[in-house]
């Protein structure tokens, strides 16, 4: 390999008058080159070699601890809201602290109210196994595109909510934690309010119920719009919790009125707890069916059986 290098290295001076460490190695001037010292111990920090760390929205100067760093970083995002913010934290201080394998990592930071999308790819120095090398760079015009792409993804478009891909994902991830409680809610005679005020009022009506259904969400908890009139809520606390957030949503979708109409309308709700985590969305789905046939503008709940 030394033969290699040598043979390059001579050919790139003499034929196009570029050196190897100077314009190639460290010649971009679009990224940061920082190494990291593992034996500092907690206090890790980054250390610049070429460039400024004001290339990836920091302030200009020789060194950042990775504490600071992570103080930084904006988790207002949309991985963070679709992965969960708790999970997103676990994830990036794990990737930041983690120099036994290769890093190749991106996330945002808010410096001076801007905020930069910065990628790190890092590994570990041969000859030096505490040293840790990183090349850092201002993604933020490519990750600005990515991240309305990803939003779009795993977002109903017309109501916000998080759509059915998101649910699957979501389910996959938790679906084994305590207290899980599926909602399943329709509203009640859509189909005429589509076709007495038509498809647009139709429209506002699932906007209005969706604003009211993110009122109930926090942490875990989260409400996801199938298609059509059709909502499920995913919901991790104990069932009376569950049951009055189900109560209080058929309360309160009473008192909105309808878009060009001064009507109200009313949804039916199932709610299943569950024991044996199989096919809940279904069960759930029964349990509304139910409703709709008591009589509509009610809730009814079982334990998975």
């Amino acid at each position: 390999m030394a033969n290699f290098f040598k043979h390059a290295q001579e050919k790139l001076k003499n034929k196009y008058n570029l050196d190897v460490i100077h314009d190639i190695v460290l010649g971009n001037s679009e990224r940061v080159f920082l190494y990291a010292d593992r034996s500092e111990g907690e206090q890790i920090t980054l250390h610049v070699i070429s460039n400024s760390l004001e290339l990836i929205g920091l302030p200009h100067q020789e060194s950042i601890t990775i504490d600071r760093l992570m103080n930084l970083i904006d988790y207002e995002n949309k991985y963070a809201e679709v992965a969960g913010l708790s999970r997103y934290k676990t994830y990036i201080e794990k990737e930041l602290f983690d120099f036994s394998k290769i890093m190749n990592i991106t996330f945002p930071i808010k410096y001076n109210n801007q905020r930069v999308w910065i990628h790190f790819d890092g590994f570990k120095v041969e000859k030096n196994e505490n040293i840790y090398a990183i090349f850092a760079s201002n993604i933020t015009e490519l990750m600005e595109h990515e991240e309305e792409l990803y939003e779009k993804t795993h977002k109903d478009s017309l109501t916000q909510l998080f759509n059915k891909y998101a649910f699957d994902y979501h389910y996959g991830l938790r679906y084994q934690l305590e207290d899980l409680h599926i909602l399943y809610i329709d509203i009640d005679d859509f189909k005429d309010i589509n076709d007495k005020f038509s498809h647009h009022v139709g429209n506002e009506t699932l906007q209005k119920l969706a604003s009211l259904l993110k009122r109930y969400e926090s942490g875990n908890n989260r409400f996801y719009r199938l298609g059509g009139d059709e909502f499920v809520g995913m919901f991790f606390n104990d069932t009376k919790e569950v049951l009055d957030v189900a109560n209080d949503i058929l309360l309160r979708t009473k008192q909105i009125v309808l878009p060009q109409s001064n009507k109200n309308f009313t949804v039916s709700i199932g709610v299943i707890k569950a024991t044996q985590r199989e096919d809940l969305v279904r069960k759930a789905d029964d349990l509304l069916y139910q409703a709709k046939n008591n009589g509509k503008d009610q809730v009814v709940f079982d334990i998975e059986r």
